[in-house]
């Protein structure tokens, strides 16, 4: 046996050479029996690699290929196509009153801020209890066939008004676009049928608050002016009524009338006074015992006392005409003041009406919703490619993390 150290032993076994003609040739020791021959009696193999791992870590099972497989079952094995029906409106607003908005120019313009309320009002409650009451919303998301994660109602999404809101906010959506004044409203169902359906029906519902809109602003002015007319006419019958029970009262139709006669008739007796004074002045001076002039006293002081007692009438007393003009020109005063009000609530009201015309709100379609021909959700391919990434993504990152602290640790 020859002694020689574990190096050289190692070194003789893993290469032998033979000297042959000043040529090395190396070639693997294949049998025992070779290694006698060039006295070699045992050595020792060195440590060999540890052998690749034949699973995956329990890492890259947890971050990547559990969750890809469950991803992957889901969108192509459990969940359920949902399909897409769209539709666009813009909403406009008259300048102009009657059917001046429809013609010329600046006739109508577009509303931004009612299209803000408008699409506030497809994602609101209310439109949803809509849904529920005319389009049976609940049926169409607990049909057969539907995936539990999409269905309503199970034991995650709940069962009240309130969980139905929130739910079918994940199925329908409001685009508007500024810069053309255009909505777009999308809706998802499980069929073509049922989005199509759905879309129309929200569509309906904002046509519907666009005219209740129209007839609160017309009521509203309308109504107001309405009042001002029923308040002047309540107005001017009761200055009638005053003035009819005045009438009845002072036994007098029209004050006027009763001023003009008697200025006629103090007119006339004047007239005739004048006339019999001087006639007695004529008869005095050339007959002055003519019979006739006693006559002609007794009329002229006939008519002075006519006179006195006419005037005494037209004014001096509580009787007086000038009393009851002073009362009578009061309630036709009045009377006049309702018959103006009244005047002007009429002009009022017509006004109103015609301003309600104007600010009138009209809800265009530009595009009708449509019945899909093919689903557009989920999205699985790139769902998975999502996944997938974010998976591998976690994966290095952790992988990476962990490496870190096991070299922190040695």
């Amino acid at each position: 046996m020859i002694d020689a150290t574990r190096e050289d032993q190692l070194k003789r076994t893993e290469v032998p050479l033979v000297e042959q003609d000043h040529a090395i040739i190396i070639r693997p020791v294949k049998e025992r029996a070779e290694l006698l021959k060039y006295g070699l009696v045992d050595f020792v193999l060195p440590t060999a690699a540890p052998a690749r791992r034949r699973f995956p870590s329990k890492l890259l099972t947890v971050t990547v290929i559990l969750p890809v497989i469950l991803g992957a079952v889901y969108n192509f094995v459990v969940a359920s196509d949902r399909y897409v029906s769209t539709a666009s409106y813009v909403v406009r607003e008259t300048q102009k009153a009657g059917l001046l908005s429809l013609v010329g120019t600046g006739g109508m313009t577009r509303s931004d801020d009612d299209s803000f309320a408008i699409a506030e009002y497809i994602t609101s409650r209310d439109a949803v209890d809509r849904l529920v009451e005319t389009e049976a919303l609940p049926v169409l998301f607990g049909a057969p066939g539907i995936d539990f994660f999409s269905r309503f109602p199970t034991l995650l999404t709940g069962d009240a008004r309130e969980d139905l809101y929130r739910h079918f906010q994940y199925y329908v959506d409001v685009d508007f676009n500024t810069s053309t004044g255009i909505s777009t409203i999308s809706v998802q169902a499980f069929t073509p049928q049922d989005a199509q359906r759905l879309t129309r029906a929200m569509l309906a519902s904002a046509e519907s608050l666009v005219n209740d809109l129209n007839a609160r602003a017309r009521n509203d002015s309308v109504a107001f002016a309405s009042d001002l007319v029923a308040s002047a006419n309540e107005r001017l019958a009761a200055a009638q009524s005053k003035m009819t029970q005045f009438r009845n009262s002072q036994q007098i139709l029209n004050p006027d009338s009763e001023v003009e006669i008697s200025n006629l008739l103090l007119t006339e007796m004047m007239r005739s006074l004048g006339d019999a004074e001087a006639e007695i002045s004529q008869l005095t001076a050339s007959a002055p015992n003519n019979p006739k002039i006693a006559q002609l006293n007794l009329r002229r002081e006939a008519l002075i006392k006519n006179i006195e007692s006419q005037r005494a009438v037209m004014a001096g007393n509580n009787e007086s005409l000038a009393l009851k003009i002073e009362g009578y020109d009061s309630v036709r005063i009045e009377r006049d003041l309702a018959e103006k009000s009244l005047i002007n609530a009429v002009n009022a009201l017509d006004l109103a009406k015609q301003e309600s015309q104007k600010g009138h709100l009209y809800l265009e379609r530009v595009v009708e919703p449509n019945a899909p021909d093919r689903y557009g959700y989920p999205e699985r391919y790139w769902n998975m490619f999502l996944l997938v990434s974010i998976c591998l993504s976690v994966f290095w990152i952790m992988h990476k993390t962990t490496e870190v602290l096991s070299e922190k640790d040695h």
